[in-house]
């Protein structure tokens, strides 16, 4: 029974699973017990062809590649799992003697593939492997993670079907699904404790039906009236909430107290249909308080359950429609009738199904953004199709998809209108950052202004999740009335459905961004900008091209503190971050490499280059009037810059660096405001 099959699931999902694709070096030998003590479970499969069989029907979280497989060459493998949407970002490693065997490592390396030495000691061998699970433990965590979401969607579409009397489970496989369900709940959000409370409506308590890391005493004594405590407050509410302190938050019962180890807490409420419940969990594993990232964790998996229950209801309806027109078959144009209704109706399922496939996938912002663009594409003809998504409340992007020729113009007439609608519509006025061209081939802009007005139909809708606006969906075409009602009602189902994957791609970017951004600057941060010159570097060897480094220190910044106030001094760091984004191009890396200090990475740039964009920074800087916060006093500043170029100045990362670096201490000891 299925109660039974999740069992399994919940001990693979302790270990990190990997596999090791052996050939006749036999690297298993040497490296599968290395593996198992830095907490690995592994596997092995000889050769190519069975190690991606494995790798289908295993999923694993890396796989070790020997470079010696004969059936299918090691390259190929690699190839053909990064060619698959599924497996793009499998993390590989190609392991090997490149001496003996010839192996360039660089074009390994170009398609995403680490590489490991087997002719090296064992010490150097444990150091690489540590390195490469290192590089990819989030990967282990987010793998751990969207396998747990996925079997919670299957409880979840277990019990629905329960309580809808689809499919009768009796009362031990009833609560064998729910103690799986807070089990898979709690290991999503990293947690020790975890409760799933019911409503009891004759009663109007709750009462837990399923916990982890409670006594059992506790669990069946534990009971909350409605509108008292946490639990009985979060049930009536749409979003989950964080509790900071729960010793100050009077909603807490004091009861057994001390069993929490952390102060704050997370609550959520769910709805079944028929039943209602609140998920709690308290004491992450890491021992740290609950943080808003957490939070939206927990919205965004609250949100994805009920996303997956109300698709549970939609295929039943649809299994009940299905099972009328059986019944009304002898009568032709009722049966017609209702196939059409019935067509409208899978349709609907089919984009629920799709924007369900999407919201399950690890998807990034861009491929997010790609796939519900193509929905609308295999849904609707449009001449524009535009996903306008805010940044922030004044500032938002549009992504333009174009299916039949349009000129500058058209494209021009496009975006005034969205913004136009967007104001209408929400009464804001907002300022478009970007247009970028999604999925559109360079034939499909033209010089002349096509003869068709692209306006003459025209439909937009607000991406609305709950209260908040993320933007607006607009489509266009040249033909009048391009939109008929059902289509209209289809555009809205699309727009409705996909939301919450949009919403969720907008909060990964964010996320994403928080981790290789300064927070004051918005710049990337230092560890971004060495990993980002190591792959500059790489590229620069391959193709033979130059690669320019400015090191950039503010002069006298801490008077500047000592004279205005920190306060002051973030400012001044901000207003330089900004000139630095408007001098430079899109391609360039800009980072702040730490205090009051810069860098700039500049791909295809020679030294002179180099040193002329370097020069109008400086002279740029100078001439700006920064302001204090406190008085509408003037600060005038300078920079001193250090440059340095690849291959001219040195031929790697560290004295690449060392050069710019001491390029810099060079024009601050000969008097600063220099480069």
């Amino acid at each position: 029974m299925y109660f039974i099959e999740l069992k399994e699931d919940v001990k693979i999902m302790d270990e990190r699973k990997v596999l090791i694709i052996d050939g006749e070096f036999y690297v298993s030998e040497k490296i599968k017990t290395l593996l198992e003590e830095q907490g690995c479970q592994v596997d092995i499969a000889r050769g190519g062809l069975a190690g991606i069989n494995a790798i289908y029907r295993q999923r694993p979280v890396i796989v070790f590649v020997d470079s010696s497989i004969k059936d299918i060459p090691n390259y190929q493998v690699c190839k053909l799992l990064k060619n698959n949407t599924e497996y793009k970002d499998l993390p590989i490693a190609i392991v090997g003697d490149a001496k003996k065997e010839g192996l360039n490592i660089f074009s390994i390396r170009d398609i995403g593939v680490d590489y490991i030495d087997i002719s090296e000691d064992l010490d150097r061998i444990n150091q690489h492997l540590k390195h490469i699970i290192d590089k990819h433990k989030e990967d282990f965590v987010l793998s751990e993670r969207f396998r747990c979401i996925d079997d919670l969607n299957r409880i979840i579409y277990d019990i629905s079907c329960h309580y809808n009397h689809i499919k009768r489970l009796d009362a031990k496989e009833l609560n064998s699904l729910f103690e799986h369900m807070i089990e898979k709940i709690t290991s999503i959000l990293d947690t020790e404790i975890g409760s799933l409370m019911l409503v009891n409506e004759e009663s109007q308590h709750l009462y837990i039906k399923a916990a982890k890391g409670l006594e059992e005493d506790i669990k069946s004594k534990t009971t909350v009236k409605i509108d008292e405590g946490i639990s009985g407050y979060i049930i009536n509410k749409e979003k989950p909430i964080l509790v900071s302190d729960i010793e100050k938050d009077l909603r807490f019962s004091r009861t057994n107290n001390n069993r929490y180890y952390t102060k704050s807490f997370l609550s959520a409420s769910l709805n079944f249909g028929k039943i209602r419940g609140v998920i709690n969990v308290n004491n992450k594993s890491n021992k740290k308080p609950f943080n808003e990232t957490d939070l939206t964790l927990m919205g965004l998996l609250i949100n994805n359950l009920h996303f997956t229950l109300r698709n549970t209801d939609l295929f039943n309806k649809l299994e009940k429609k299905n099972k009328q027109v059986e019944r009304l078959n002898s009568d032709r144009d009722i049966f017609a009738e209702i196939n059409k209704l019935l067509d409208r109706e899978l349709n609907e399922a089919k984009i629920a199904c799709q924007v369900n496939k999407i919201l399950s996938s690890d998807l990034d912002y861009k491929q997010t953004i790609n796939a519900v663009i193509e929905l609308i594409e295999s849904s609707v003809d449009y001449h524009f199709c535009g996903l306008l998504i805010l940044d922030t409340i004044q500032e938002a992007e549009l992504i333009v998809s174009i299916k039949y020729p349009a000129s500058e113009y058209d494209l021009a007439s496009f975006k005034s209108k969205v913004v136009d609608t967007y104001y209408q519509l929400l009464g804001y006025n907002i300022l478009l950052e970007r247009i970028l061209l999604n999925r559109t081939g360079p034939a499909t802009l033209v010089k002349e202004r096509n003869e068709n007005n692209v306006l003459n139909s025209f439909y937009a809708l607000p991406l609305n999740i709950k209260e908040k606006n993320l933007g607006l969906l607009a489509l266009s075409h040249s033909r009048q009335d391009a939109f008929n009602p059902d289509e209209k009602k289809l555009i809205s189902i699309i727009a409705e459905q996909s939301v919450i994957a949009i919403n969720n791609a907008v909060l990964h970017k964010k996320i994403k961004s928080l981790s290789i951004t300064d927070g004051l600057s918005g710049l990337y941060c230092y560890r971004f900008f060495q990993e980002r010159l190591d792959d500059e570097l790489v590229r620069a060897r391959r193709y033979q091209e130059p690669l320019g480094l400015i090191m950039m220190d503010i002069d006298g910044f801490k008077q500047v503190n000592d004279a205005w106030g920190h306060q002051t001094g973030d400012r001044v760091l901000k207003q330089i971050a900004k000139i630095l984004k408007e001098m430079c191009r899109e391609v360039d890396i800009i980072s702040r490499y730490g205090g009051e200090e810069f860098a700039v990475i500049l791909p295809e740039t020679n030294i002179e280059g180099t040193f002329y964009l370097a020069e109008r920074i400086r002279k740029a800087i100078k001439n700006f009037e920064f302001t204090s916060l406190s008085s509408d006093e003037t600060i005038k500043l300078t920079v001193s810059c250090g440059v340095a170029s690849f291959p001219d100045s040195a031929k790697d990362k560290e004295k690449l660096i060392k050069k710019a670096d001491d390029a810099l201490y060079k024009a601050k000891n000969e008097g600063k405001d220099k480069t």
